[in-house]
């Protein structure tokens, strides 16, 4: 008895002792025991509280979440040294002042009567009917649930906010310093290479050049000559294709285009419509064929039906769809 009573005291004094990292070897699994609760709780609330998700769109990856019941965004920060991980910073929405705060007290924005003021990025957002401009420049569309800047979507919450909620979220903390010009830069250079494509299209598309209509065996099936006469394979002038878009055969008008791809019948009903990369389409918008580079005629399954030898490619198609076979 005397020797049990011994081996238990030994025991407890054993437990109570410190061990290699110090405390109390009870008291430490005790204390482990109850951070893990503590954080299955934690994470059980979030997941709970967490029912409107902050995605990116362009990977698809989550990037922050709203909590309607606190009004407040925790998002993921991204610097340009790249992101905080681990890290989140909360914004919490005072609607009764009209303001938005960090988790520190400061106040990063205001909200207006038209939109919202984004202090710290001096940044003045104006919505209007869904569009969305920044400091007085139209960039934009925003919704109730997502976000579209110089023609880019950047992301979207997975369930309804306020507009001016979801402008803050994706231009304050979303995007990176300098990254709105980068976007404004490349949407205007992308407009102006639009701009002189479209240009382009609509001077080649009223050109009329000399050429063969050959097979796709070879085989010389017509031709266009200088000015503009068109022939069949025997020689035979079968019509007549001008540079302002009118098109007749002997018997008179059979049909008409102009600079912008439109094709028309005798009646002037449209019929038609060439792209701008060849596209050949009928009235209803359904592809009948294709007009490729080195002059090559495709049917609507981009098999080539015919070629044509001039660089009045597009003048070609709408001939050799009015006095041939497309």
């Amino acid at each position: 008895m005397i020797a049990l009573i011994a081996f238990s005291a030994s025991a407890v004094a054993l437990a109570q002792n410190d061990d290699v990292y110090g405390g109390n070897q009870v008291e430490q699994l005790m204390a482990r025991k109850r951070a893990a609760e503590d954080e299955q709780k934690r994470k059980a609330e979030a997941q709970q509280n967490a029912g409107c998700k902050i995605v990116e769109s362009s990977r698809d990856t989550l990037i922050g979440a709203w909590h309607s019941s606190k009004n407040m965004i925790i998002s993921k920060k991204q610097y340009e040294s790249g992101p905080m991980e681990g890290k989140f910073i909360a914004y919490k929405v005072y609607y009764d002042k009209n303001a938005i705060a960090n988790n520190e007290g400061k106040v990063v924005a205001m909200l207006t009567d038209d939109g919202l003021d984004i202090l710290d990025l001096d940044m003045k957002v104006t919505i209007k009917n869904g569009g969305l401009s920044i400091n007085g420049e139209p960039c934009g569309v925003v919704t109730r649930q997502d976000i579209t800047i110089y023609g880019r979507r950047l992301g979207y919450f997975s369930c309804e906010a306020t507009r001016e909620l979801v402008a803050f979220f994706f231009l304050h903390d979303y995007l990176q310093p300098g990254e709105l010009q980068k976007m404004k830069t490349a949407r205007q250079e992308q407009k102006k290479r639009e701009e002189e494509a479209a240009a382009n299209f609509s001077a080649n598309m009223m050109k009329v050049t000399a050429g063969n209509f050959t097979s796709v065996t070879g085989m010389v099936i017509g031709k266009i000559d200088a000015s503009g006469d068109v022939f069949n394979k025997a020689g035979q002038r079968i019509g007549h294709v001008s540079s302002d878009g009118k098109v007749s055969s002997a018997n008179g008008t059979v049909g008409s285009f102009n600079a912008k791809g439109m094709v028309y019948d005798k009646t002037g009903s449209p019929i038609g419509r060439i792209q701008a990369n060849g596209s050949v389409e009928n009235a209803g918008g359904s592809r009948i064929g294709q007009i490729y580079n080195d002059g090559n005629l495709g049917d609507r399954s981009g098999s080539h039906v015919a070629k044509f030898t001039g660089t009045g490619k597009y003048v070609a198609a709408v001939c050799y769809y009015f006095f041939f076979n497309f």
